[in-house]
């Protein structure tokens, strides 16, 4: 996701995001951690890993934004439109409300959940790679 609202805010004038479903954000490296911890703890039953915090698609393409020019990507953006997800169609169907609780993680001895918007900030600095103005290798 961040890799795409990345290209969209370099390659358009105006970008659509959903304001009206809300949930946790999770760094990929982040939830491994958490797996392995959960593995190494003798952790049984069903757990839940995301970032900390919560934010609706659009919060989420503007902290994009927001960390792409703080890195000093230049940005064609001039203006993030938030709309309702009913205009904005996908092949997954989303709730309205799936923030997860970690509660049941947190409780792990050396459970560590960072603030999304740190994880964020850490993919944009150490995992995307932009050459010439454009988005050459990231996750998706």
């Amino acid at each position: 996701v961040v890799t795409s609202r990345v290209k969209a805010g370099i390659n358009e004038e105006g970008v659509r995001a959903g304001s009206d479903k809300s949930g946790s954000t999770t760094f990929a490296g982040d939830m491994a951690g958490g797996i392995l911890n959960i593995g190494t703890k003798d952790g049984a039953g069903l757990f839940h890993y995301a970032n900390q915090g919560q934010g609706s698609w659009d919060e989420l393409a503007q902290a994009v934004f927001e960390e792409a020019r703080a890195l000093g990507i230049t940005l064609k953006l001039t203006e993030l439109r938030p709309i309702l997800g009913l205009f904005y169609p996908t092949q997954a169907h989303r709730p309205v409300y799936s923030v997860l609780s970690t509660a049941k993680y947190a409780a792990l001895p050396n459970a560590k959940i960072p603030f999304w918007r740190e994880s964020l900030k850490h993919y944009m600095k150490n995992c995307l790679k932009i050459e010439q103005g454009q988005v050459v290798s990231g996750l998706n």
